[in-house]
């Protein structure tokens, strides 16, 4: 079976039992996430995953064109910008800023929201980074713990938990249906 194919029977699953774009999105990236996605050759920012992530583009760093293509075929809201530029963190974030769909810091995030990481270094330009989705949170003492799932982490599709007060956080991203 194509990679195409493999993930359309994913969604059609997921499709049928999650009602809200978030939630069907943070189902995907689980089950994306158990089948051990990785690059191929390591290191590459290549191989048969990370180019149907991409489409066709090879050598690109690929979180943001994990989570976007996954949105498109789940038939979740896209970001104004659209997945060409969404697949540059920065220009996402911005066109969630305009499109009202994030939420800076300040909120309590949940299961299926986008999370924003500035994870440049000083010297580098510009705001950049790094996207994830959150598929669970739990309260310990006065922080929130979030398990996120993101692609291109340590070369693959890898689950982390970290805390909501983590300094490059930027922020979070809600999905959204469109009103009708």
């Amino acid at each position: 079976m194509t990679v195409e194919g493999e993930v359309r029977a994913i969604a059609r699953e997921i499709i049928r039992s999650a009602s809200s774009p978030g939630e069907r999105l943070a189902m995907a990236a689980e089950r994306l996430y158990m089948l051990g996605i990785a690059e191929v050759p390591r290191a590459s920012n290549d191989g048969r995953w990370i180019r149907w992530f991409m489409w066709g583009d090879r050598g690109l760093a690929w979180c943001a064109g994990f989570l976007l293509r996954l949105m498109m075929i789940l038939g979740c809201p896209m970001p104004s910008c659209g997945y060409w530029r969404g697949r540059r963190v920065d220009t996402w974030m911005k066109a969630a800023k305009k499109d009202g769909t994030f939420m800076g810091g300040a909120i309590e995030p949940g299961r299926g929201d986008v999370v924003f990481w500035d994870n440049r270094r000083d010297s580098d330009a510009g705001i950049g980074g790094h996207v994830d989705v959150i598929v669970q949170t739990k309260r310990v003492g006065e922080d929130l713990r979030l398990t996120i799932i993101g692609g291109n982490v340590d070369h693959r599709i890898a689950q982390r938990v970290v805390s909501h007060r983590d300094p490059q956080i930027l922020g979070y991203g809600r999905l959204v249906e469109p009103l009708r």
